[in-house]
């Protein structure tokens, strides 16, 4: 394989990374500064960012596998995330239908 190859496959794999890292950190901390920004309504009992960043890594999680599933499939950058970032929005949802996010309401 020629160098000039290697190179552009590195590059292309580096900047790819970077961009995926860049995107999901963006969701997790934008996510987790407004779930914490409820901490003085009765909306919510989240009090600390920390909880709120602990919530939205637990909520990406099962995201982030069916993404990956997905790219093992057919690799396509954006339908990666796309399916990542919808069943985030879609789990987060869940998660506060079934509690309101507090912590005595659990069924």
């Amino acid at each position: 394989m020629p160098v000039i190859v290697q190179q552009s496959v590195l590059s292309y794999s580096l900047s790819l990374g970077l961009v995926l890292f860049v995107m999901t950190s963006l969701i997790l901390f934008g996510a987790s500064f407004f779930l914490w920004m409820t901490r003085k309504s009765q909306l919510s009992s989240i009090h600390t960012f920390k909880e709120s960043a602990n919530l939205m890594l637990n909520v990406m999680g099962i995201g982030s596998m069916a993404a990956a599933v997905v790219g093992f499939i057919h690799f396509d950058f954006i339908l990666m995330l796309s399916v990542q970032t919808t069943i985030t929005v879609l789990l987060l949802l869940w998660v506060f239908v079934k509690t309101r996010f507090k912590d005595k309401r659990v069924e």
